[in-house]
């Protein structure tokens, strides 16, 4: 599982889709089978072809991370998840 936080937040409107379709591919480059992420606009995530989940489904690493984070007792985030990484090395 490849993980990158807050990226939608972290970024211009303008770079997000290029730099989630990088992660993408550098996982799917390292043989990941899903990518997910946490973020406030899982509209944009929808888009890429990500779906919504449970944050519980997640690994404890998460919530390692998360438990750092002013907004953990209030968290507003959205987890979405990405299948079938792997199989787009063999497409690109």
């Amino acid at each position: 599982m490849f993980r990158f936080s807050r990226l939608s937040s972290l970024l211009r409107n303008w770079l997000r889709r290029p730099s989630v379709e990088r992660v993408v591919r550098r996982a799917a480059e390292l043989g990941f089978g899903e990518v997910f992420a946490l973020t406030r606009v899982p509209g944009f995530f929808h888009k890429l072809g990500f779906v919504t989940v449970e944050k519980g489904r997640f690994p404890l690493k998460v919530w390692s991370d998360c438990a750092r984070c002013a907004r953990a007792p209030c968290c507003d985030e959205t987890a979405v998840h990405l299948t079938g990484v792997a199989s787009r090395r063999a497409a690109n």
